[in-house]
C-alpha cells in the first residue's frame, strides 16, 4: 500500500449530533499575472475576508493558497500573512497544501507532482507553523490514479465535488458523508463538495443559506461541505458591495455562530475526523460541472444547448474529462507535451551532483500551473499575459538544462505531441524552432534569452457563446449574479471580430489566394483560397530540412514548390522554388503569425519604407527588408526577402467570455508576404532570412 497508515484519531473523531458544515476557501492567482490585478484582488477579496473571518472565532475554515500567490504576499502583504498565522495557531485556521504553482494534478508528470506537494506543505509549514495533512486540488480534476499519487505525498484528505460522486451513481442521499478514493490499494478521504452551496454563497440572503443548512440537520445530514474561490468574496462582479458594504459576509458568519446549538462550523480535518468515510468511490476522470462542459466540443457543447437546461443539467450528461482540453486546443496539448519532454529530460539526470536540479525544477513546476492550458469562463488559454508566463518558465528551463547537459545546439526527430505528424525540433545557443513534418511550418519559434516565445498564437475558432455575443442588460435589480449567468457586453461591435481561421497559426505557411484577393478580404478569412498544399516527406539537407510539396486544384491552378529550412545563428532561413500553372493570375505568399504583446502602434509596428501599426489592417508595398518590433516583449524581428514581396498584415483578435463578461483580446498579427503570380506556367526562386534580436 502506497503512503503512511492513517491514525485511528484521523478515522474516528467524535460527532456530538450536530451538522458538520466543512468550510473551505481557495485563493489563487496565475504565475504572470499582471502584479497589479493581484493587487487589486487581494484589497478587493482577500485581505477584507481575512479582516471579516478573524472578528468571528467561532468560524473555523480551512485555506489553501497558491504557492504564487503566497510569494507576492510575502513580499507585498505581509500583514495578511501574519493575520492567517494567528488564526493558524488559535485553531481557528487549517492551513492545506497543494501542488505549488496549481499544476493539475492528474495531467502533470507524476514526479513533479509529489515532489512539488512534499515541497509546498514544508514551505507552508514553515510559514504558518502547522504540518498539513489536507490538499486543495487544482480545479478538482480528478482521474483514478490520483489516489496513489496523493497518498505517496502525504495527503490524507482533500474535497471535490458532489458532481465526482454523482457521475460514479452515488445517490445524492449518500453525499453527506466523507468518502474513500482508492486506486492500487492506496486511499484518500475525500469530502463531497455541495452545488448548491457553491451557487447560494454569497449570492443568497444569508438567512436562506442557513435555511437551507438547517433543512439538512433536520433531515438527518450528518455533513455539509463548501469548498469554493476566495475571489467570489470580493472580485467577482458586484460581490464586493455585497459581502463588505452590505454585510453579506458579517451577517453570514454570524448566522453561522448563532446557530452553533445544531450547526458545528469545521474544517476539513475536522469533519473527516469526526464522520466516519462511507467506504470505497470509484470516480471517473473528471472535475466541476461546469468544466466538464466547457471541455466539450463546440457543436457538442451546442447540441446540449438545445436540448434544454434540465437534459444538460441531468446526472446523465457527464460531460468530458480536463485532458479533452489536449483534443479541444492542439496549441495547449503541444505545449503540455514540451513541458513533459523537459521533466522527462530533467528526470533522468537530476542526480547529478554538477546540476542545478532544484532551480530548473522550480521553473518547471510554475510552467505546469494550469491556468493557461483550458478554457470557460475562467481558465487562461485566450489570455495572452498568462500563456507568456508560464511559456516563458519553460524556457528557461530547457535552456538551463539543455546548458548543463551540453545539448543546447542539437536536434531531434519525433511525435512530440502525440497527434500521429512527426516533429522536428531545431536548437542553438540562441533559439528553438520546432517544425511540423507537415510543410516545415514552425510550430515554436523561441528566443532563449530573454525568454520570448514568438509564434504563440492560438487560432481563432468558434465558441458555444459566440452565439449569445448580443447587447447584456443586468437584469434590472442591479443584484450580483453567480458568474455563470449570462454577462454583458464590454463593447458594442465584438460580432464583427468572430473570425474563424482556415489554418493553425505558425511560421512559413504557404498560402495561395485568387487574384482578386486584397488585405481586407485576407483579414476577414473570407478570401477566396485554394486547397491547402500536400507534403511529402522532410529529409535531411545540408546543414537543414527539405520538403517538396504540391497544390492540385486543376485545371484551375497546380503548384509545386521545393522547400528548405535551416536554422541560423539567431534565426531561421528559407530557400524556395515554386511552379506554377494557373488558368489566372492568383497570389501566392507565405504566413509568419507572431505573438506581439499589445497592437498598440507605440508599442509595436512594421517598418520598410513607412512605418505601419499592428493595430490595423493594412497593405505594404513590395520590398526586400523588414522589420516587426514588439517594443513591450523587447524583441525585433528582420526579414530579408529575395526577391521583393508585397505584404499583408491582419490583427489577430479572439472574443472571449470571461467572470466579467464578453471582450476581444489581442492574440498577436499576421504577416502574409505575397507576390501575384501570372496566368501560365512561370517558376521563381526565393529566399527569406529571419533573425531576431
Amino acid at each position: 500500500m502506497n503512503g503512511p497508515p492513517s491514525r485511528l484519531s484521523e478515522t474516528f473523531g467524535e460527532r456530538d449530533g450536530r451538522l458538520i458544515f466543512a468550510f473551505a476557501v481557495h485563493d489563487h492567482q496565475p504565475v504572470g499575472n499582471f502584479p497589479e490585478v493581484v493587487a487589486r484582488v487581494h484589497e478587493r477579496a482577500y485581505a477584507p475576508f481575512f479582516e471579516v473571518v478573524k472578528r468571528h472565532p467561532c468560524v473555523k475554515f480551512s485555506l489553501h493558497i497558491s504557492g504564487a500567490l503566497l510569494e507576492w504576499m510575502e513580499s507585498e502583504a505581509p500583514d495578511a500573512v501574519t493575520a492567517i498565522r494567528e488564526m493558524v495557531a488559535e485553531g481557528q485556521c487549517e492551513i492545506l497544501t497543494g501542488t505549488y504553482y496549481e499544476a493539475l494534478a492528474p495531467v502533470a508528470p507524476e514526479h513533479d507532482v509529489k515532489s512539488s506537494i512534499v515541497a509546498y506543505a514544508a514551505k507552508l509549514a514553515n510559514v504558518f507553523g502547522a504540518e498539513t495533512g489536507g490538499m486543495w486540488l487544482a480545479e478538482r480534476v480528478y482521474e483514478p490514479h490520483l489516489p496513489s499519487i496523493l497518498a505517496d505525498a502525504n495527503v490524507r484528505y482533500t474535497a471535490l465535488d458532489d458532481w465526482h460522486f454523482r457521475t460514479a451513481g452515488i445517490a445524492p442521499d449518500e453525499l453527506d458523508r466523507p468518502w474513500l478514493a482508492e486506486h492500487q490499494g492506496a486511499t484518500v478521504t475525500a469530502c463531497p463538495i455541495s452545488e448548491r452551496l457553491r451557487y447560494s454563497v454569497p449570492f443568497a440572503p444569508a438567512g436562506e443559506v442557513i435555511g437551507y443548512l438547517r433543512e439538512l440537520y433536520e433531515a438527518g445530514a450528518r455533513m455539509a461541505c463548501l469548498a469554493d474561490d476566495g475571489e467570489k468574496f470580493g472580485e467577482w462582479p458586484g460581490t464586493h458591495k455585497l459581502c463588505y458594504e452590505d454585510g453579506w459576509l458579517d451577517a453570514f458568519f454570524a448566522a453561522l455562530a448563532d446557530n452553533g446549538d445544531w450547526l458545528r462550523v469545521t474544517t476539513l480535518g475536522e469533519a473527516v475526523a469526526a464522520v466516519p468515510a462511507a467506504g470505497p468511490a470509484y470516480l471517473p476522470a473528471t472535475s466541476y460541472r461546469e468544466m466538464t462542459r466547457w471541455a466539450l466540443p463546440t457543436e457538442t457543447q451546442r447540441r446540449l444547448e438545445r436540448l434544454g437546461p434540465d437534459f444538460a443539467a441531468s446526472d446523465l450528461v457527464t460531460g468530458g474529462g480536463f485532458r479533452s482540453f489536449f483534443q479541444k486546443y492542439a496549441e495547449v496539448n503541444f505545449f503540455h507535451k514540451r513541458v513533459q519532454e523537459v521533466s522527462r529530460r530533467l528526470e533522468e539526470v537530476d542526480d547529478r551532483p554538477d546540476m542545478q536540479a532544484d532551480r530548473i525544477r522550480r521553473h518547471l513546476w510554475r510552467a505546469e500551473a494550469n491556468d493557461a492550458y483550458w478554457h470557460g469562463v475562467f481558465g487562461g488559454f485566450y489570455l495572452p499575459h498568462l500563456r507568456r508566463g508560464v511559456k516563458n518558465e519553460l524556457v528557461r528551463a530547457e535552456e538551463m538544462l539543455d546548458h548543463y547537459l551540453g545539448t543546447s545546439a542539437s536536434e531531434q526527430i519525433g511525435d512530440l505531441d502525440a497527434d500521429g505528424v512527426a516533429e522536428i525540433t531545431l536548437k542553438n545557443e540562441n533559439v528553438v524552432a520546432v517544425l511540423t513534418a507537415q510543410g516545415l511550418a514552425a510550430v515554436e519559434f523561441t528566443r532563449r534569452s530573454p525568454p520570448a516565445v514568438l509564434t504563440d498564437v492560438p487560432a481563432r475558432r468558434p465558441e458555444p457563446y459566440h452565439d449569445k455575443l448580443v447587447a447584456l442588460e443586468d437584469g434590472g435589480d442591479g443584484a450580483p449574479k453567480t458568474i455563470h449567468a449570462p454577462h454583458r457586453v464590454k463593447e458594442s461591435g465584438l460580432e464583427n471580430y468572430l473570425i474563424y481561421d482556415r489554418h493553425p497559426k505558425r511560421l512559413f505557411l504557404e498560402r495561395l489566394f485568387e487574384g482578386d484577393a486584397d488585405a481586407e478580404a485576407y483579414a476577414r478569412e473570407d478570401a477566396a483560397e485554394f486547397v491547402p498544399f500536400s507534403w511529402g516527406r522532410p529529409v535531411r539537407d545540408a546543414g537543414g530540412w527539405r520538403v517538396r510539396g504540391a497544390l492540385n486544384a486543376r485545371p484551375r491552378a497546380t503548384v509545386e514548390v521545393d522547400k528548405k529550412i535551416a536554422l541560423s545563428e539567431r534565426g531561421l532561413a528559407l530557400n524556395y522554388l515554386f511552379s506554377t500553372k494557373l488558368s489566372k493570375p492568383t497570389i501566392l505568399g507565405i504566413e509568419l503569425t507572431l505573438n506581439i504583446r499589445s497592437e498598440s502602434p507605440g508599442h509595436a509596428f512594421l517598418r520598410s519604407r513607412g512605418e505601419f501599426g499592428c493595430n490595423d489592417v493594412f497593405a505594404a508595398p513590395e520590398e526586400t527588408a523588414f522589420v516587426i518590433a514588439d517594443r513591450l516583449a523587447e524583441w525585433e524581428i528582420t526579414l530579408t526577402l529575395e526577391p521583393a514581396y508585397a505584404l499583408w498584415h491582419a490583427p489577430i483578435y479572439t472574443v472571449n467570455r470571461s467572470e466579467c463578461g464578453f471582450e476581444k483580446v489581442y492574440q498577436g498579427s499576421s504577416f502574409f508576404f505575397w507576390r501575384r503570380q501570372p496566368e501560365g506556367d512561370s517558376s521563381f526562386e526565393s529566399s527569406i532570412a529571419l533573425k531576431v534580436s
